[in-house]
Parts: C-alpha cells; structure tokens; sequence
C-alpha cells in the first residue's frame, strides 16, 4: 500500500436509491488519482464506467430473472464474485453499502481496511426495531411471527457461510467497520448517541445537481409564488393517485402554483380540476425544483427528504412504508415538516396545512437551520478524503 494510489473494491445491491449516492464518490476517488472497481449488476455498467470506476458484473446472475429472483440472488452473487474478485485482487480497501447484509463477512474474509456507507440511517438494534414497529405491511415480515419472517430466516439459513452471526437482523446491526459514512446529518439520525463520531461521519445526502435529457426544462417564470411541489415516490402509484387529486382540488384556480411529479403511470387527463396553475408531469428534475420550491408534499423517502433539507424547504409528509414513518418522526422532531394524511384530508385540510406552513416562522427557521447544517457537512468530498486519511494512518 503507497500514500499516492490506493485501490478500492466497491460493491453494491442493483438498486438505484442504494447506487446514486455512491458514484460521486467513486468520482472523486478516481478523480485523485485512485482505482476503483465496482461490482454490480450489469444494468447499471454505464452509470459505474461514467464514475469512473471499471465496473465488474456479478457472477452466475441474469437482470432479466424475475424481480423476486435477481434480490435472492443479487445478495449471494455479490459476495461470491466479491470475494473471488477480492482475493485476486491486491485491493487496499473494501467499500460496501450497507443494505448489502453479506458486506459483514466479506470485510472479515477479505481481511482489508473497510467503509460501510449508510444510504438511509445508520442502523442498530434500536433504529430496526423501531422502523419494523412503524414500517407497516411492507415490513410485516420483520416481525418474528409472520410465515415471511420464516421464510426469509430459511433463505439465510442456508447463507451461513457468508455471514458472522446468526440472524439477518444482528447481521445489519452489528457489522460496524472500520468507517462507517452516513448520507444525512446527524441531527436527523435517530438516536444519534449511540453512533460514535469515532466509527460515523455524517455527511449529508449526495446532491446530483445534474439536468437529464428526459426531464422537461421548468417554466418558474410564468408560475405564481409560493411554489409547491408533490412527489409521492414510484413505489405506489394506485395509492398515490388520490393524494395527487386531492393536492390539486386544494389548489385549482388558487393564487398559488402547484407542481406534481406523478410518475408514468398517469397523464394530466387521469386528473380532474387542472387549472392554469397546476403543472404535472411524468418525472422532473428534482433538485431543480426544490431550489425554487416554497413547500414540498412528500411521501417521506430518504433522498427526497435529505433534498428537501438541503434546500431548506418546509416539508408535509405523508408516510406509507419501510422506513419513511421513522423519517416523519424525525422531520417533526426537527420542527421542519408537518405530517398529514393527505388521502383522507379534505382539499380545504391540505391548502390550509401548507400556508400555515409558509407563515410558521419558527418552522421555517428551523428549515433554514438544516439547509445550513446540510450545506455545511461537505457531501461526498468529505466521505472521499476521510476515506483517505483512514487508509493513510493505517498505512502507517
């Protein structure tokens, strides 16, 4: 190992809430002068190569199996052609995400200087429990009496020999590594004394300031102030359409502009009451329209919220599943956002929440308050030079 070259072995789920954080940092890496090579799917080779990196696919693994097919097997795949990769390989540090649960023992068998990068909270025993109590349906298998939870137990069973302990849910708990990077603040971790600033940097979310040719160009001059933005995610789009018209009819023919970003499930005439004033489209560029965005309704995804952070934007939630209720929690502790179940509130419920939003100054401070902590914390450059210094002082 040298002060002036280090080289990296990334790897990662194929999913894109898991990836888009991480690429950044490869950049940097590759940037100053580093070599990264990052073992993923096969799907997302162009999106590795433009990091920078030298993209390694999984062994023995199809993109075209069955959604249910590829996540069983992603996991394995990935530690099995890590490890073959990893132990060929002369490479001075392992980088890993954390939902890759495999990532644990890998650190242990390849015996190198390890990162664990957290695209959501970092997580303990504490921060699990109480994401599978809130989490809903969608967690319902987390829970030690549902047939799923034995199902899932089973699939892990047979994985012993790619993990330390036990059980799946230790196996996220207690694989701290070396360093340890968390995409958010840490006045935003749930319980964030029991993450020493010893193991865990906090950073901040990885903002993609990037327009894509699939994304319309914004027509912000002719819209009236305040700005409202509606996002409620792409995991649930049936749900989500009662919230997008229900937003509408709180702001048809109002002296407001509402943007909505509903997905390619539906088209502006699926909508009823669409006035001047009200902007759908299929996808838009996000980080974009927050910058010149009052307030954003928002179904309390990570990227979305750390974003709506950034920028200061005062926030309402509505929650559906996974991690997004502990999310809310957090939001409200923070005094940023108000939570809402905008499926249920009358049109008159919601125009009423989000302009007493925009006339609450102690919210808006406190807004304004984590925009300045976000911008603050350094993003993925900070994550790259720590990274940097560890393996310096370990070579040492």
């Amino acid at each position: 190992m040298t002060d002036t070259s280090f080289k990296f072995l990334f790897v990662n789920l194929p999913y894109s809430g898991h990836i888009n954080p991480t690429t950044q940092l490869v950049q940097y890496l590759t940037g100053a002068g580093h070599t990264v090579d990052y073992i993923v799917d096969s799907s997302f080779k162009d999106l590795i190569i433009e990091s920078g990196a030298r993209h390694i696919p999984y062994d023995d693994y199809d993109p075209e199996w069955s959604e249910p097919h590829r996540y069983a097997k992603a996991f394995e795949q990935a530690y099995k052609t890590a490890e073959r990769v990893g132990k060929s390989g002369n490479y001075d540090c392992l980088i890993f995400e954390a939902y890759f649960i495999f990532g644990y023992k890998l650190s242990k068998e390849l015996d190198l200087p390890t990162v664990r990068l957290f695209s959501t909270f970092a997580f303990n025993h504490d921060v699990l429990d109480t994401i599978k109590e809130t989490g809903g349906p969608q967690l319902a298998f987390m829970d030690d009496k549902n047939p799923l939870y034995k199902l899932l137990v089973k699939y892990f069973e047979d994985k012993k020999d790619m993990m330390v302990t036990t059980d799946v849910f230790d196996e996220m708990a207690e694989g701290i590594q070396d360093l340890n990077i968390v995409y958010t603040s840490k006045s935003f971790q749930p319980r964030s004394e029991d993450f020493p600033d010893d193991y865990f940097l906090f950073v901040g979310p990885a903002i993609d300031d990037d327009q894509s040719d699939d994304t319309p160009d914004m027509p912000y001059d002719e819209m009236d102030q305040p700005i409202i933005y509606v996002a409620m995610g792409s995991m649930l789009p049936r749900f989500a359409k009662k919230i997008y018209q229900n937003c509408i009819d709180a702001f048809t023919d109002s002296d407001s502009s509402l943007i909505l970003s509903v997905g390619y499930d539906f088209e502006e005439s699926d909508f009823d009451h669409v006035s001047e004033n009200i902007y759908i489209y299929s996808k838009v560029p996000q980080v974009d329209v927050l910058k010149h965005t009052d307030a954003f309704i928002t179904h309390g995804g990570m990227n979305s919220v750390n974003e709506g952070l950034y920028f200061g934007v005062p926030m309402v939630v509505h929650p559906f599943l996974n991690d997004q209720p502990l999310i809310a929690e957090q939001l409200k502790e923070l005094n940023t956002a108000k939570e809402m179940n905008l499926r249920k509130s009358e049109p008159d419920e919601i125009r009423e929440t989000v302009l007493n939003l925009l006339d609450d100054e102690d919210l808006l401070q406190a807004a304004a308050d984590q925009k300045e902590t976000m911008q603050a914390l350094g993003g993925n450059e900070k994550a790259g030079k720590a990274i940097l210094d560890m393996l310096r002082k370990h070579s040492k």
